[in-house]
């Protein structure tokens, strides 16, 4: 009787954390990596709040697919495309003269790499943890008089690894593993 309730018990549980794994495989993968943090020289050249809580970002996405995929995104403004999961960071946007709709294709295993600024709101920010989602937009019909609509109705979202803001200067990794000297051994 025990051995029926703790399986009842399990199966419940089990259950009710809405486990949502589902049997297909994300097709891209994406990663975040700071590279470095410090000032925008045209960002001060306009705003004299700069102050070094600009963090200087790689944000990749990775074909996991066998065959070529394709995606749409502005050539300029791509940072519309990637969302956070912590309100108090956003991917600066400096504007730009020309932009437009483009079809991306990656091959397979083939790499994209954005390079860009994450940009605290707040000079003291408390929760440094975050991960970045890339919105995938991949059906035919999109076009730039649509694209704000597609952008907010999406539901293809690609989640990156926790990241945390940091400044990397000075410190190694060996295959992804420590930070700084002393937690590699």
């Amino acid at each position: 009787m025990d051995k029926i309730i703790l399986i009842a018990i399990f199966w419940f549980s089990f259950t009710i954390k809405g486990y949502t794994q589902s049997n297909e495989k994300d097709i891209i993968i994406t990663t975040v990596e700071i590279v470095a943090k410090g000032k925008l020289e045209s960002y001060s050249t306009f705003h004299r709040d700069n102050d070094s809580s600009n963090y200087f970002v790689r944000l990749s996405i990775i074909n996991a697919e066998d065959t070529t995929i394709s995606f749409y995104m502005m050539n300029c403004s791509w940072e519309e495309n990637w969302i956070s999961d912590n309100s108090e960071i956003s991917l600066y946007y400096p504007g730009c003269d020309a932009n437009f709709l483009i079809n991306v294709k990656l091959k397979p295993k083939e790499i994209i790499a954005f390079y860009g600024v994450i940009r605290s709101k707040h000079k003291d920010i408390i929760n440094k943890k975050f991960r970045l989602g890339f919105k995938l937009i991949n059906h035919k019909g999109v076009s730039d008089w649509n694209w704000e609509k597609e952008l907010i109705n999406t539901k293809k979202i690609y989640w990156s690894n926790e990241s945390e803001l940091e400044n990397p200067i000075y410190h190694f990794k060996i295959n992804g593993r420590g930070k700084f000297n002393s937690e590699l051994n």
